[in-house]
């Protein structure tokens, strides 16, 4: 085989790949339902618990968002994929599902979001040349391989290159 037809089987998108969330991720999810579940556990069986008022009943509703918002993202964690089809990157969430053509990918990007709080996040961005919106993940919380990597690292780096046509991740 050519070395120029081995250089395009490697970099060749890792099409039939399906890509899930990280063991931390999940782990932290469940954590987090786990923690949600106890702490309305406790406010509900502590002996002053009582519903005699709207506001007892607004705080139990509260109470009642931590153990449901911690459902949402295990479902979530364990849900979500990013898969490689035939002409297209899908990514699939509770929340919905979508997708850009590999013809339509200009290239990619990187961007970091700051929070004093919770630390940074670094984001991957696939950039459209067709107008349609950028498909954007958090770059260490999937599983990806080697094979996606090569496939990745293949496409044009736009900030390397010093495209200024965007302003995402400015606030």
């Amino acid at each position: 085989m050519p070395a120029s037809a081995k250089g395009a089987a490697r970099n060749a998108p890792p099409v039939g790949r399906v890509y899930g969330m990280r063991w931390w991720f999940r782990l932290f999810a469940f954590s987090f339902l786990l923690g949600g579940c106890f702490l309305f556990a406790r406010v509900v069986a502590a002996p002053s618990f009582t519903l005699d008022s709207l506001d007892q009943y607004l705080g139990l509703m509260v109470m009642a968002l931590f153990p449901l918002s911690g459902a949402a993202l295990y479902l979530h964690a364990f849900t979500a994929r990013i898969r490689f089809r035939a002409a297209s990157i899908e990514r699939e969430t509770l929340w919905g599902r979508k997708s850009m053509d590999f013809s339509a990918i200009r290239g990619r990007r990187e961007f970091t979001v700051e929070d004093a709080e919770a630390g940074s996040t670094r984001y991957v961005r696939l950039e459209s040349n067709d107008g349609s919106p950028a498909f954007v993940f958090v770059k260490k919380r999937y599983r990806f391989d080697d094979a996606f990597w090569a496939w990745y690292r293949q496409l044009p780096n736009l900030d390397a290159e010093g495209h200024k046509d965007s302003n995402f991740g400015l606030v």
